[in-house]
């Protein structure tokens, strides 16, 4: 296969993969709701103004929400948690820490005003979800960017607002 084809196909296949997380965006948005267009649903009023803040990508939680970080500070990160449904918002944080003696820490707090300490620094956050249970997966690196292991805090959908 000549590079140019190549090209054309690799960019084919991403237009496609967009369409269809896009398509799944609006199914669990339109969900139990066909009589609504996706117009009066996504994005809600405040959405486009959430989104400015938005660094890193957005992640699916539960059935209905989606997380991304916003910025904050030089040694934090906003957890915005959405119901697509209900266009709900709700904060969280990850504040990064190190003691005395030099060891590091993140703290998360979550929008249901829990505190959750990790040792080193949390890298990367996604999510898992089975059933009515959903886990935000943190990531920890040392301070030489090694992993040294994955923390989960598990919700149950009634805590996801």
């Amino acid at each position: 296969m000549s590079f140019r084809r190549g090209l054309l196909l690799g960019c084919a296949c991403g237009i496609c993969v967009a369409a269809l997380l896009f398509g799944l965006f609006l199914y669990v948005g339109m969900a139990g709701r066909p009589e609504e267009s996706a117009a009066t649903l996504l994005p809600h009023a405040n959405m486009p103004h959430l989104l400015e803040r938005k660094i890193g990508p957005i992640g699916v939680i539960g059935h209905e929400h989606i997380f991304y970080f916003v910025y904050c500070g030089s040694s934090c990160k906003g957890l915005q948690l959405v119901n697509l449904t209900t266009g709900a918002v709700k904060q969280g944080s990850l504040g990064f820490f190190s003691d005395d003696e030099g060891n590091d820490y993140t703290l998360f707090d979550d929008w249901l005003h829990r505190e959750y300490r990790f040792e080193g620094f949390v890298d990367d956050t996604a999510s898992h979800t089975e059933e009515d249970i959903s886990w935000l997966v943190f990531r920890v690196l040392d301070e030489s960017g090694v992993t040294l292991h994955e923390y989960r805090v598990k919700y149950t959908e009634a805590e996801l607002p």
